[in-house]
């Protein structure tokens, strides 16, 4: 929590500094959501009930498979079916799923989550087993190569380092669903390669957003221990101006840095950086440890490497999506944390009397 709460005290005085830059609104809102962010994980610790906790995981499975189902049927049958946001292409005439969710960062989000809630809490192997492919389709229907990624660090940490499955069995896996995946991509072969998701994002590397990111390194050195306290300034307008040609992109009315790293960085400056990464590394390191005694501390571990990994390519800072779960995650691990102390405590007060 110390991290967090420098982090949030430097951004709030790099806002302060930089606030004729930022607006005296955008300003107010930023630091709001900061605070609405440890409000979440603080309100979440104390409920410390561990009843409440698992209703809130059934609710996310339930959900999971109703995004799911809807995922599959927009995918193959009727790709406007319960349609309620973006329809971007896949490829062909294919469009990406999103399920329930208004994009399909969202929806593959929130499937990769109740994965993790049914590996801790589903003790019937054949339904664990049901729902996790189940969820895995939904993921892929998305077409969102991060979460792609994300779900296979998801399982192969949960099956190889906390379940302890033998390494031939992940491999013989992984080898079938391969040669399912190229089965499929006989018949799709040339749509798949002429896609957008061929074109504009596999062939697009991490590296391919280096013109963002090398701004950031490019212009920090001016503004090292606050930063530019929010996108709204002259150097990134005529940056992103410069490299996305988008006005929209420029104003900073739509689009980010892609990083939540370097937008901690360029916002408000290397010591919240610094700040901002350890609280996020020091979360999973944490609980990394802790899902030996219980292996509850195993959703806010997954959580948290869900929220590391995909603040590397995506801007995930306090009231955006992926933030508010792992508040909610992050919170439920404390609050579970502190039921174990509070059991420790009796037993040895019994054991003394």
């Amino acid at each position: 929590m110390i991290p967090l709460a420098l982090y949030i005290t430097l951004l709030t005085i790099s806002i302060g500094v930089n606030v004729d830059d930022v607006g005296a609104g955008d300003a107010l809102k930023t630091i709001l959501e900061s605070f609405a962010f440890v409000i979440i994980l603080i309100g979440l610790k104390l409920m410390a009930d561990q009843p409440t906790y698992d209703l809130i995981g059934k609710s996310i499975i339930i959900g999971a498979i109703v995004t799911s189902v809807v995922a599959i049927i927009q995918l193959g049958l009727e790709p406007y079916f319960m349609r309620i946001g973006d329809n971007r292409p896949a490829f062909g005439s294919v469009i990406r799923s999103n399920g329930i969710f208004s994009t399909e960062y969202f929806h593959s989000y929130f499937l990769i989550i109740a994965i993790v809630w049914v590996f801790t809490t589903v003790k019937n192997n054949l339904l664990k087993t049901g729902l996790i492919i189940l969820f895995s389709i939904g993921v892929v229907t998305s077409f969102m190569r991060m979460s792609w990624i994300i779900l296979a660090l998801v399982l192969v940490t949960y099956l190889i380092f906390i379940n302890k499955v033998a390494l031939e069995k992940i491999l013989f896996a992984g080898l079938a669903g391969l040669a399912m995946l190229l089965c499929v991509t006989i018949f799709y072969y040339q749509d798949i390669v002429n896609s957008a998701v061929v074109k504009d994002r596999l062939t697009d590397s991490v590296g391919g957003r280096k013109g963002y990111y090398g701004m950031v390194l490019d212009n920090i050195h001016k503004k090292p221990w606050l930063g530019y306290g929010g996108l709204k300034n002259e150097v990134y307008y005529i940056n992103l101006l410069r490299i996305t040609g988008d006005r929209d992109r420029a104003t900073a009315t739509t689009g980010s840095l892609h990083s939540g790293y370097f937008s901690s960085l360029f916002e408000y400056g290397v010591p919240a950086f610094v700040c901002f990464t350890l609280f996020v590394m020091l979360s999973a390191f944490y609980y990394s440890r802790s899902f030996h005694n219980n292996l509850y501390f195993v959703i806010p571990f997954l959580a948290s490497i869900i929220f590391m990994i995909g603040n590397l390519t995506n801007t995930f800072l306090f009231l955006s999506y992926v933030s508010v779960l792992y508040a909610v995650h992050i919170g439920m691990g404390m609050g579970i944390h502190k039921i174990e102390e509070t059991k420790v405590f009796h037993s040895k007060t019994e054991y003394l009397k």
